[in-house]
């Protein structure tokens, strides 16, 4: 009977990530533009077929010495914009998010020009998430740059949440 319960309770394991992975939120920051000499775009596209809702979003642009590779570099963030119970990107739909540049070193000079930051989102199994990104414009374009320390995502566990207000319309999520 223990042998048949183990088993019972691990396929119902199988089936629920299964689930998650299959129909969960997928947010992707997409692309990126330079708007002017004082602002940039990032693109947040839900590649998955639920809705992701994000909650925060940092974004730091301008010309840097050094990129941050996964040599042990710490990355400063920008201050992160917060959207209360959770601003819903459709599944294949995507949102826009404006970030300002930084004249750390100045536009002449040799330094690198990045974008990168991160956002925390849910999705509607009510579960958070935290993704990095890292753009690097390089001859006239951007790239992803490989690096794990700015292109990461990880599940924030619940106890490392912060508590915050249930939208009513909410009513499939667990927590």
């Amino acid at each position: 009977a223990c042998l048949q319960w183990r088993t019972i309770h691990r396929q119902a394991d199988i089936a629920e990530h299964a689930l998650y992975r299959v129909q969960a939120a997928s947010l992707h920051a997409r692309s990126s533009a330079r708007k002017g000499d004082d602002a940039v775009t990032v693109v947040v596209h839900n590649y998955g077929p639920t809705p992701g809702f994000l909650y925060d979003i940092s974004i730091r642009a301008g010309f840097f010495k050094t990129v941050p590779m996964d040599n042990g570099d710490k990355v400063q963030y920008a201050q992160s914009n917060k959207y209360g119970p959770g601003l819903p990107i459709f599944p294949d739909k995507e949102q826009t998010f404006i970030g300002r540049v930084e004249d750390e070193l100045g536009a002449s000079s040799k330094g690198f020009f990045l974008i990168y930051g991160y956002f925390i989102y849910e999705d509607v199994f009510g579960r958070r998430f935290k993704r990095g990104f890292g753009i690097l414009f390089d001859e006239g374009r951007f790239a992803r740059i490989p690096s794990k320390v700015l292109n990461y995502e990880y599940e924030i566990k619940a106890e490392q949440q912060q508590p915050r207000d249930r939208p009513a319309w909410r009513f499939w999520s667990r927590r």
